[in-house]
């Protein structure tokens, strides 16, 4: 089998991201995959002068999705294609195949639709109505011309279905473990928090500080240490705004690239030297953070947006519930599970035993190969042979609340026992 992989992340020898680890799991499959890169092109005089005149009127603008911009990205895709003897195009954006006119079967694995991030992500607030149509049209267009699409979270998909009317034999949710140059083991994990800690550790993991919810997080240590509780508060990969007071109790770190490995073991130190991730955001999709918490067995305690929910096993790996977006809040909940705020770090402990004891993401790791396979019949492929798409109908369910489950479940044979 050959795929060709179009993603934007960057590649090289220094750089692990998911991207690099999907490709690294096709290979150890004996899957040829060719990676192709291609470069959004630069908007037109037209889009650039509508910006700018929709900005002046107040309006937030896109012009990743316009028609003119997909085509011409499409068009160099294609002219990349020619020159490999690919059996599948697995893309990671759906801009990469709006407009792809190609033979081949086309797979996208995204977090979500475009749905999802209109008036949700604040770069999509309040966007001008060619912008909307466009996004909505190039996604409508994706979901209905591709052979399957991979979603992240059965929120995405339950979005994808409720919008564009996709149909569910096109659409699979394919919930993906943390990724990590070498995987924490559970003896080392379960060694490093059998330690007697005096002081209680929050880390917050990102690269936007209000998006994030680091404020929330910050001011919600702030009412922890009024309380009497020696905590600290660990920031990694954010910008801190300016004027932001020096305390000894809060680290600002850089972010930490996984593929270099000194850095990494920077990473490892700062989960493992954790006792709880807090993650308040905003707005997010499906963060990869909360399963590199799951993986150095961090309880998380996060907000109830985008897919946060059924990634949290609320009790067992964390907590998310409504109501959490201010500092008090949060507070307040905990008091629901303990007597007195005093025992706060007796139930942090009780918990985090429950998350430790499975020291590795709980979601099964994925199958790629039984995604799609050859079949006599189905969408014509290269070479002259068929694939068939596997489709949702005959199904398996995950362990998680009906209401975050949506409309769709996971593919028969999806995953790996």
């Amino acid at each position: 089998m050959h795929i060709a992989f179009l993603t934007s992340e960057p590649a090289g020898q220094d750089v692990f991201n998911r991207d690099t680890a999907l490709i690294g799991a096709f290979e150890s499959l004996g899957v040829d995959v060719s990676v192709v890169a291609p470069v959004q092109p630069p908007a037109n005089k037209v889009e650039r002068w509508r910006s700018a005149l929709m900005r002046h009127m107040g309006y937030n603008v896109s012009t990743a999705c316009d028609v003119s911009r997909l085509s011409r990205l499409a068009y160099s895709i294609e002219k990349a294609l020619r020159g490999l003897k690919a059996e599948i195009v697995f893309s990671r954006s759906t801009h990469f195949t709006a407009w792809l006119d190609t033979p081949l079967p086309m797979v996208n694995y995204v977090d979500a639709v475009f749905d999802c991030i209109v008036d949700f992500y604040p770069s999509f607030d309040h966007l001008d109505w060619l912008s909307l149509r466009a996004g909505h049209r190039a996604e409508s267009r994706v979901l209905h011309r591709s052979n399957l699409t991979l979603l992240k979270s059965f929120w995405a998909a339950g979005r994808a279905i409720s919008c564009y009317r996709v149909p569910e034999t096109r659409l699979g949710v394919v919930q993906t473990p943390a990724i990590f140059p070498i995987e924490p083991s559970r003896s080392e994990v379960l060694t490093v928090r059998s330690a007697a800690q005096s002081a209680l550790k929050c880390l917050i993991v990102g690269n936007d500080w209000r998006r994030k919810g680091a404020d929330i997080a910050l001011e919600a240590v702030c009412k922890v240490r009024g309380m009497g509780l020696d905590v600290s508060l660990t920031t990694l990969g954010m910008k801190a705004p300016s004027g932001l007071a020096h305390e000894s109790w809060l680290e600002i770190l850089p972010p930490l690239q996984k593929g270099l490995p000194d850095e990494y073991q920077k990473f490892r130190q700062q989960f493992l030297g954790a006792d709880i991730l807090l993650l308040p955001s905003r707005a997010d999709f499906t963060p990869n953070v909360i399963g590199e918490a799951c993986a150095f067995g961090l309880p998380t305690v996060g907000s109830p947006v985008g897919a946060i929910p059924e990634m949290i096993e609320h009790g067992q790996t964390g907590l998310s519930r409504s109501g959490w977006m201010m500092p008090m809040s949060m507070l307040d909940s905990c008091s629901a599970w303990l007597p007195n705020p005093d025992c706060f770090p007796i139930w942090l402990s009780r918990v985090a035993t429950s998350t430790r004891m499975n020291t590795h993401c709980p979601w099964p790791r994925v199958n790629w190969c039984r995604i799609w396979s050859p079949s006599s019949t189905g969408v014509a492929g290269a070479g002259g042979r068929s694939w068939r798409r596997r489709t949702i109908a005959n199904t398996v369910k995950l362990s998680m609340p009906d209401k975050c489950r949506g409309p769709v479940s996971l593919q028969a044979g999806l995953f790996q026992s």
